[in-house]
């Protein structure tokens, strides 16, 4: 024989190649049921799964506690919240009481520190010639700051601070000489 045509060790052993390994054989005791039968079997059972062993009444009952109980811990987490949530009033001035029009007070503009004040919200204060605090001033805009030191009438709204010092809410001032 030729060397050529003498198999080799590893041929002699196994002489089909991986390519030509048969198909495994299917065995026919374990096929899956069609889909036709399983819906058959589960009509004959009532729908129910026989998995889980729990009725549709236990079902519902489970399901409505889990949502009593989410339901409950919402509630009680926003509860929780408003409770201790910080309170600021929204303004330290009450209501107004009257509104003076025509009536007009006299005095010196000055400056209040903001630990004097009756609030924060008034840094200016009207007093009379001889010092006498007459009432506390407020304006939206810089007139009172712009008049500090002068002698000044003003007019405006009247109203209270929640201690019950008087404030007079500037609406006109007019510098006098």
């Amino acid at each position: 024989m030729d060397e050529k045509n003498l198999p080799t060790n590893s041929e002699s052993e196994n002489p089909r190649s991986f390519e030509e390994a048969p198909a495994p054989v299917e065995d026919s005791t374990e096929k899956t049921p069609d889909p036709e039968s399983l819906l058959e079997a589960m009509k004959l059972s009532g729908g129910n799964s026989t998995n889980t062993g729990i009725s549709p009444d236990t079902k519902s009952k489970i399901i409505k506690l889990v949502i009593v109980l989410i339901a409950t811990a919402l509630g009680s987490v926003f509860a929780i919240d408003l409770l201790f949530t910080d309170y600021e009033p929204s303004s330290p001035i009450d209501t107004p009481v009257e509104e003076t029009t025509n009536s007009y007070l006299e005095g010196y503009v000055k400056y209040v520190p903001p630990f004097d004040a009756p609030s924060e919200d008034i840094s200016y204060k009207l007093v009379d010639p001889q010092g006498k605090t007459r009432t506390y001033l407020k304006s939206e805009d810089a007139r009172l700051e712009v008049a500090e030191n002068l002698l000044v009438r003003v007019s405006g709204l009247r109203t209270k601070t929640e201690s019950g010092e008087d404030v007079l809410i500037v609406s006109e001032l007019v510098v006098s000489n």
